[in-house]
Order: C-alpha cells, then structure tokens, then sequence
C-alpha cells in the first residue's frame, strides 16, 4: 500500500497570517504584564530600549522562522533536519516544539483566568468591585479556587482545541479576523483610558 503524502494546510490571504502573527506576538502579556512592567522600569526609557532589541532581534528571527517554514513546508523536526542535514538539528527542531510547549502552558492558565473573568462579568460578578485592593482580593480567590482555576483552564484548553481541530483557514483564520480588530480595539480603549487617569504622564516622561 502506497501512502501518500498529506497536503498541509496554507494561508489563504496574506491578511490570514498577518493576524495570527500579530496575534502571536501582541496579547495577554500586551494587556496585562507589559503596562506595569514598563511603569517599574522607567517608563518610555523602557518602551525604547524593548523597540531597538525587537529591531535587532525579534524582527530578525521572525524572518529567518518565516523564511525556514516557507521553504521547509513541514514540521520543526523536518524543517531544522532538512536545513542543516544533521540528526543533531532535529533535537533543535524539538527544542523549539518543547519551548512552544512551555509558553503555551503558561498562556493557557492567563487565558483561562481571562476566559474566568469575562463570564464573571457576563453575570454581573464583578460589578461590587469598587477599590484596587477588592479587585486584588477577588483576583486572589479566583486564582485560588481549585475548581475556578481548573474549570477555567479546561474550558479555554477545550476551546482551543476546538478552533485547532477546524483547522487553519476556517478556525484559526475565521477566529483572527474576529478577535484581532476587536483585540485593536479593546487596545485602544485601554490606551485612551490610561492617558485620561491621574498622573498618567508619569508613565510617559
């Protein structure tokens, strides 16, 4: 029996995976690390140094990983073992599948807090929260309710599961051009209304 060799799956339009890149690269850390961490670490000083190490090195490394799988059309294994023709190139291919592995552990729990919270504030859960220490305190419950955490974690899992098994034009792409220009716009709303709160030049100067 012969087997033949399985097409794999393309982006459609190259706004498909202009969004899931973006997607990538701009999310929860966006909205819930990254505007605290710059406020520790003073403020536009650390907004300029992170753009010039983007320039130097994550615009770099996103091209070579675009270009290697563009040219590889195949999974990390293959595509490292197909550049550098070496077995000890396919460790590295694992190495990068085992590093995806460990950032999306990560993300799924944040994800899964996010998801927590947004059918909390569906039903009206979140509406006594008037104070920065309640909204703490009820972080910290959520957080450390087993059966919150757990189910909230299942549930986010399960979703992206589902998204992944529809498969790239239909699920990753039709979800993209969903949640991105709402993600933008969600950014935008936070933005202005950071700059709109007291003393909100301080985190710019």
């Amino acid at each position: 029996m012969i087997k033949t060799k399985q097409k794999r799956a393309q982006w459609q339009p190259n706004l498909g995976f202009i969004w899931a890149a973006v997607g990538s690269a701009v999310g929860l850390g966006s909205i819930w690390r990254f505007p605290y961490v710059v406020g520790q670490n003073g403020g536009a000083t650390f907004v300029i140094i992170y753009l010039i190490c983007l320039l130097i090195v994550g615009f770099p490394t996103l091209i070579a990983e675009v270009t290697i799988g563009r040219k590889a059309q195949s999974s990390p294994l293959q595509a490292f073992y197909g550049l550098g023709k070496h077995y000890v190139w396919k460790y590295i291919g694992t190495v990068t599948v085992f590093t995806g592995f460990l950032v999306s552990a990560f993300y799924a729990v944040v994800a899964g807090w996010a998801l927590g919270y947004f059918f909390q504030a569906l039903f009206g859960k979140l509406t006594h929260l008037n104070t920065s220490q309640e909204a703490i305190a009820h972080f910290n419950h959520f957080i450390q309710s087993p059966y919150w955490a757990l189910a909230a974690l299942l549930g986010f899992v399960l979703l992206a599961m589902w998204v992944l098994r529809t498969g790239v034009s239909k699920g990753i792409e039709a979800g993209n051009k969903i949640m991105m220009p709402l993600l933008s716009f969600v950014l935008i709303l936070l933005v202005i209304k950071g700059l709109t709160m007291p003393n909100s030049y301080k985190g710019i100067v």
